[in-house]
């Protein structure tokens, strides 16, 4: 799936969740149940992201993308998943998805 970012190459960033774990037979088992819960994680996601990206281009105005498209590249270095979501508790937030397991 895909993150919106107004300061990424293509206005967008790839993101992967990965899931290990020691027992094969039980992640089979739940191999439904996880690819539900991980549809919704990136659902979610991406709709803040999309907010933020909103957000970021009504900010910036349509002169300035047009004008960093034409540049090229960007000055900027990657954005955290914080950044990107708008959401200082991200990370706990996909903790309290994966405690279960």
């Amino acid at each position: 799936p895909q993150l919106m970012d107004s300061q990424a190459r293509g206005f967008s960033k790839l993101f992967s969740i990965v899931i290990l774990m020691k027992d094969k037979m039980f992640l089979l088992n739940i191999q439904p149940y996880l690819a539900d819960c991980l549809t919704k994680i990136s659902r979610e996601l991406q709709g803040y992201a999309r907010v933020v990206h909103e957000g970021e281009l009504r900010a910036q105005g349509s002169s300035d993308r047009a004008q960093r498209i034409n540049q090229g590249f960007s000055s900027y270095s990657s954005r955290s998943l914080v950044d990107l979501t708008g959401k200082e508790s991200i990370f706990a937030y996909l903790h309290a998805h994966f405690a279960f397991v």
